[in-house]
This record gives C-alpha cells, sequence and structure tokens, in this order.
C-alpha cells in the first residue's frame, strides 16, 4: 500500500496545481442508488416474508476512474484517465493485489455490508466504500480514489476531466 500512498501523493499534486485557481465553490449531488442495495429494497417491502438477501459478490478486479481532492477541490472527481493506471484485484480468499503503474502490492481486505477495509502487506489501513461494483477508498486526509468493476454503473458519478476542472476553475 506505499504505493498508494505514493499514488496519491502525486495525484494530490496534480490536484492541487488544478485548484490554484480555485474559487471555493463546491457542487454537491447525490450519489445514493439504491437499486442495487439488497438491504434497501428488503426493508422497502417489510410486508413481504423475511427471506435471507442474497450475498454480495465483491471479488474481482476494480479499475481507478476518479480521484477527489476534497481539501483542494470540493466534490469535483477529476478523471484520472491517462493520468493513473491503478486496478485493485479483491480475491475470495480475503487477499488482496492491487497494481499501479507497473508496481504491484498485496494485502488483504474485509467487507461488512457496504464497509470495506484494506490492510496492505507493511500494515497500512485504507477504508472505504464498496457498492454496485465501485469502491471510493480514502487514504484519511482527504484524497478518495474511485474504482469500477468492468460494466459497474459509474454514472451517477460527475467525473471531469483536468482540462473541464481547469476551465472551470480559471473563470
Amino acid at each position: 500500500m506505499k504505493t498508494t500512498r505514493k499514488i496519491f501523493a502525486l495525484v494530490l499534486v496534480l490536484l492541487f496545481v488544478v485548484s490554484l485557481a480555485a474559487c471555493g465553490e463546491k457542487k454537491t449531488e447525490s450519489k445514493d442508488d439504491n437499486s442495487g442495495n439488497a438491504a434497501a429494497s428488503s426493508s422497502a417491502s417489510a410486508a413481504a416474508p423475511a427471506t435471507e438477501a442474497p450475498a454480495v459478490d465483491n471479488t474481482g478486479t476494480y479499475s481507478v476512474f476518479g480521484m477527489k481532492n476534497t481539501a483542494e477541490l470540493g466534490d469535483i472527481i477529476v478523471s484520472t484517465t491517462g493520468l493513473l493506471d491503478m486496478s485493485i484485484t479483491l480475491n475470495a480468499d480475503g487477499t488482496a493485489n492491487m497494481a499501479s503503474n507497473g508496481e504491484e502490492s498485496t494485502g488483504t481486505w474485509t467487507a461488512a455490508g457496504e464497509q470495506l477495509t484494506m490492510t496492505s502487506s507493511e500494515g497500512e489501513t485504507l477504508n472505504g466504500t464498496i457498492k454496485n461494483g465501485i469502491i471510493e477508498l480514502n487514504d484519511g486526509e482527504g484524497i478518495t480514489a474511485y474504482l469500477a468493476k468492468p460494466g459497474a454503473d459509474t454514472s451517477a458519478y460527475d467525473v471531469k476531466s483536468a482540462e473541464e476542472v481547469m476551465g472551470a476553475l480559471a473563470q
């Protein structure tokens, strides 16, 4: 996960440069989409007979599609396309593999509901959420990485290109 910290630092520098002209305006958009949330759908049908919700399969490979630096850019998510090649594979045995721009690291992961905890082989811990094939992984210092499984619907995330962000901040 040291590689993750290096990547977060690199993206932080990029986002800092982009945000130099920031006026402090924040956009707020709801990302609450419970269409695939088994807990939400089971509570909505309280009159139905009690059945156990199907287990969610969180295993698989997730690729980064955006990063957010709350301290510098508020709620703006910047696309990482062409800037960062990062993926995390969550294995069924609780191990995790991360690849980032040619570097690889390992660790473990656990999920309790939508809460995700990843621990590197060096003992560093990152927390986040996992829902509908999307991981939001926080570094605890205002940087969030957004990763998605192939085919996951990322349309609820208002991801901006670096050019769009720079243009908006220049105004």
